[in-house]
């Protein structure tokens, strides 16, 4: 079933994201568009153990020289426990564009919020719904070279998110 799109959403904004298996996809009315690698944590449903849940990014912002865009987190507990996250990476896998964009052009900000946050069971999260601040959230932003960047003008950035979470009561 690869590429078959499973689920639909709408997220703020009139912002469609399609979720395909492995893959999510903004599709945004924005310079950049924003793609990210879904990560998975190994199944364990137990109470302080580590757990599987999904991760997407959702970019809110038109990423440009020297402009963080803070990236909203998708989480998805899947689980029948409460999930209290204990890590968030994201880093940029790539770039998809014709010209001579490349990963180089972009650089990422990690989260620096609390850790320890807790995604209900069965429940799928922003870190804004957590009610987490955005300066916290992980940003992307266009490296400000002397260079012309106008090939980095439409280009979809391929981000590699991964985390980690206990179950707890």
């Amino acid at each position: 079933m690869r590429g078959k799109v499973f689920r639909r959403t709408r997220h703020g904004g009139g912002v469609l994201l399609l979720l395909v298996p492995g893959k999510l996809a903004l599709l945004a009315a924005s310079a950049v568009t924003v793609l990210a690698v879904v990560a998975l944590r190994p199944p364990a449903l137990t109470e302080g153990s580590a757990s599987r849940f999904v991760i997407a990014a959702v970019a809110s912002g038109t990423v440009a020289p020297g402009a963080a865009v803070p990236v909203d987190l998708l989480l998805t507990n899947p689980n029948p426990v409460r999930l209290a996250v204990t890590n968030l990476t994201a880093r940029i896998d790539g770039v998809r564009t014709d010209s001579s964009c490349t990963p180089q052009d972009f650089a990422v900000t990690q989260f620096s919020g609390r850790y320890g946050f807790v995604v209900a069971a069965n429940a799928t999260r922003t870190l804004s719904e957590l009610g987490l601040d955005a300066a916290a959230w992980p940003h992307v932003q266009l490296v400000n070279r002397p260079a012309n960047q106008d090939g980095c003008k439409g280009a979809t950035i391929v981000f590699r998110l991964s985390g980690s979470a206990v179950g707890v009561r």
